[in-house]
């Protein structure tokens, strides 16, 4: 009995391989890592010697599209070799042969199965695309975020919305750092109300007293830090 094995990897998304075969003698192990060369050499090897098994992981490792992929999956069958792919089966590792006779095989022209593998090449490419925009530190694709605009190589602010954008953190720091004042005035009902123990209750005094120093101090710092994010963003708008 004749096992071989074939496995395609992407560099970028892909750091090792692991496949445990165990104790199943594997002939050939063919590996691709971002080309197909392997592949023609697969190809080419079964029409001189036809192994019995393939082992593969995923069907998309046939081709780089889903008319690839049924063209070399009947190429394969059509010479008698059986193909097991072995995420479909679910196998961690491989045993023994004799699990493999009772797999039954995989209808290629099956339109679920060509659509699950279209599906799952456009996921890949768009893996790709992201890593190698991580790799070049460019922004990810799809729409920019509210504010900006897709550049080149980066995001640039967008005029016509940056103002609402602005706007809204400025009142949102200013508004959360005024609230945070919880002084004698606000506490003082609530332990009146609530009656805690007598060790929360003088905490919750002492902090009703101290957060109101503290709370201008951040205001007073949140209205400083503002008024340089105004002067910086004024001085963008000049220069683009």
């Amino acid at each position: 009995m004749i096992i071989f094995a074939y496995f395609y990897s992407e560099p970028l998304l892909e750091s090792d391989l692991e496949v445990s075969m165990n104790n199943v003698k594997i002939e050939r192990v063919y590996h691709d890592i971002g080309g197909r060369n392997e592949l023609e050499k697969l190809l080419k090897s079964c029409e001189q010697i036809t192994p019995n098994y393939l082992l593969i992981r995923r069907l998309e490792e046939l081709g780089d599209t889903s008319e690839i992929v049924k063209d070399n999956y009947k190429k394969l069958t059509q010479l008698g070799t059986k193909i097991i792919v072995l995420d479909t089966h679910k196998f961690k590792n491989i045993e023994k042969v004799e699990c493999l006779e009772h797999i039954i095989e995989i209808d290629i022209n099956d339109p679920k199965i060509l659509e699950n593998i279209s599906k799952n090449q456009r996921d890949i490419s768009l893996q790709k695309g992201q890593a190698l925009r991580r790799i070049k530190a460019l922004t990810p694709p799809g729409k920019a975020p509210y504010g900006y605009r897709r550049g080149k190589e980066c995001y640039l602010i967008d005029r016509s919305t940056s103002p609402i954008i602005k706007d809204f953190f400025e009142q949102f720091l200013l508004f959360g750092s005024l609230i945070i004042v919880t002084g004698p005035t606000v506490i003082a009902p609530i332990l009146r109300s609530v009656r805690p123990k007598k060790n929360i209750s003088t905490i919750l005094k002492w902090e009703g007293i101290a957060i109101d120093p503290i709370g201008a101090l951040v205001a007073s710092t949140m209205h400083m830090v503002l008024v340089m994010i105004q002067e910086k963003l004024e001085m963008v708008y000049m220069n683009a």
